[in-house]
């Protein structure tokens, strides 16, 4: 994904571009619905900054929760996620406990423990489960899955976290090369001038 190599180089109005572009694509050609990377259009739809297609995003993950692959741990965190940006807190909970189920799969217990602190606003639990998911993305980049693809250089999820942390007046003190805070600063200023 050129976003991400575009977000890593610091290019940030490039890169949000092609973050737009990318959800542009998903939404038209629908190809996330087959490859069950719904973790990804939710991703992508943070970073690429359009609130205003958030009832697309939303109709979408409605959508998926009909399709075999509907209950994954991916799934699971894309509609807690959902729920977290459309205000609808509470409505997270049973798929977090999806998610707090299975602590074999890092990344998304990870982002289970960050979406809970994010809910309950409790800072040490997220700043915690953020430094979790940061380390279980350095393992899957250096020797996992991702590990020859651009997803290895940023973690979305992580990314996606800390976007929704500022926005509810959390801080974000990681530090890593797979969080770009100067990204999420470059969102930030664009929250302040609308």
């Amino acid at each position: 994904m050129v976003a991400i190599c575009l977000t890593q180089l610091g290019d940030y109005p490039n890169a949000q571009s092609f973050y737009r572009l990318s959800l542009a694509s998903a939404y038209s050609d629908r190809q996330w619905q087959f490859t069950g990377i719904m973790h990804g259009l939710v991703d992508t739809y943070v970073l690429a900054n359009q609130p205003e297609s958030l009832p697309r995003l939303l109709a979408e993950i409605e959508a998926y929760k009909q399709d075999r692959k509907g209950n994954s741990l991916e799934a699971l965190y894309a509609y807690s996620m959902a729920c977290l940006l459309s205000r609808r807190d509470e409505e997270a909970d049973p798929y977090l406990h999806g998610l707090l189920r299975k602590p074999k799969f890092r990344w998304t217990h990870a982002a289970g423990k960050a979406i809970e602190g994010l809910v309950e606003r409790d800072q040490p639990r997220f700043d915690q489960a953020l430094d979790e998911l940061l380390k279980a993305h350095r393992g899957m980049a250096t020797v996992g899955g991702i590990r020859e693809s651009p997803e290895g250089f940023l973690c979305l999820q992580a990314m996606s976290l800390a976007r929704l942390a500022i926005e509810r007046s959390l801080t974000v003190s990681a530090e890593s090369e797979y969080l770009n805070n100067g990204y999420l600063r470059f969102l930030l200023a664009q929250a302040t001038v609308t």
